[in-house]
Order: structure tokens, then C-alpha cells, then sequence
């Protein structure tokens, strides 16, 4: 378990400097590496597009927005991710919504996975770096739990198509972006109405 310090926190951004961070590589004409190879920089377009418009239009669940007003002290959402993962480009407006919602009980901050591998590296995914991924700490930085690196349905199923040599990665991508589409953040919403009971729990019980 990774223990995180004050001033890792004080330094990791927050969603409005993660966008200003990923404008400033798009616009660069020195981008650093991923973002000096096209594909990252077309990924990073889209995604960046992408996170404004769906935080525009999420609606945060009734009982999740009790859940997140209730019983919370003090917690940090500290999430590890990339302007170019498509992934967190869906997940990422949903945690700020749920930040937002919470009235200032949840402090969100974001962490960039590829210059800070010692943290990627104590919450990998079978073995792998993959992002996007949440830790909840507590008031004093104690960890609750973590979520990610997707949606647990979607995780499942992407998992049964990796199985698949022949399926091709572009459409691995392509099927994950139309079940986010789909689902419209609907399922990361009912796994935090979870979520944050067993967190709340662990937080009571310290």
C-alpha cells in the first residue's frame, strides 16, 4: 500500500489544471514524448473534446449524491491517468461530477501516470500499469480503497476480448468507446454508491 504525502497531494492537479496541462501539449511544437508520435496526439484531441462535453452533461444519481453528502470527512480522490488514455477520458468527468456534488467533502486531485511510476507501479492491474486508477484517503491520508482501471462489467468484458489474438486493437478501443457511449456513466455511478459504504465503513472503524 502506498502512503502518500501531504505535499504529493499539494502538487498533483486538479481537473482544471489537467486540462490546462493537456492543452499546453497540444499546442506545443515540442511535444514530449508519447505526444511526439501522431496517434498520441489525435488520441489526446479527442479526449480532451470529449471530457468537457460529457462533464457538461452528467447527472449524478440521487442516491450517490446522498451517499457523497453524508458521513464523508475530509477525503482526497487522488486519480492516476494520461490526457492521451480514452479510458480515463470517460471516467475522469464522472469522479470531478462526483467531487463536485459532495459540497467540498472530497478534495480531487490528479496524478500523471508516465512521471510518476512509483505510485502507477503500487496499484497495478494483473501485473499491468493500466490507468484510469482512484485511490480514496482519508483525512489523513490513509487509504480507503481504490477503483479502476474501468467500469467492472466493462473490465470483465474487455478482458474476454483480449483473449481474442485476432481482434484487432483499434477495435478493442473502438467497442470500449461504444460501451461508454451507451452506458453514459450510469455503471462507474452505481459501483461508487458501493464504494463509498465499504470506504465509510473503513474510515468509521480507524
Amino acid at each position: 500500500m502506498y502512503k502518500f504525502s501531504q505535499k504529493q497531494i499539494d502538487d498533483a492537479l486538479s481537473y482544471t489544471e489537467f486540462r490546462a496541462h493537456t492543452e499546453k501539449i497540444l499546442t506545443s511544437d515540442n511535444k514530449p514524448a508519447p505526444y511526439n508520435k501522431e496517434a498520441y496526439v489525435q488520441y489526446t484531441e479527442v479526449n480532451h473534446q470529449r471530457t468537457e462535453k460529457l462533464l457538461r452533461n452528467i447527472q449524478i444519481d440521487k442516491k450517490l449524491y446522498n451517499a457523497l453528502n453524508e458521513g464523508i470527512n475530509d477525503w482526497t480522490w487522488v486519480l492516476i491517468n494520461e490526457p492521451w488514455c480514452s479510458d480515463g477520458s470517460f471516467s475522469q468527468p464522472v469522479i470531478e461530477a462526483m467531487a463536485l456534488a459532495s459540497g467540498g467533502n472530497i478534495n480531487f486531485k490528479i496524478i500523471l501516470r508516465d512521471s510518476n511510476l512509483d505510485i502507477m507501479n503500487a496499484y497495478l492491474t494483473n501485473g499491468g500499469q493500466a490507468i484510469p486508477k482512484m485511490v480514496c484517503l482519508d483525512k489523513n491520508l490513509n487509504e480507503l480503497g481504490t477503483w479502476g482501471p474501468r467500469p467492472q462489467e466493462l473490465q470483465e468484458a474487455f478482458l474476454e476480448w483480449k483473449k481474442d489474438d485476432s481482434f484487432d486493437l483499434n477495435e478493442k478501443i473502438k467497442k470500449v468507446n461504444r460501451w461508454y457511449l451507451k452506458d453514459k456513466g450510469q455503471t462507474i455511478q452505481k459501483e461508487f454508491i458501493d464504494l463509498i459504504k465499504e470506504w465509510k465503513k473503513t474510515q468509521d472503524a480507524e
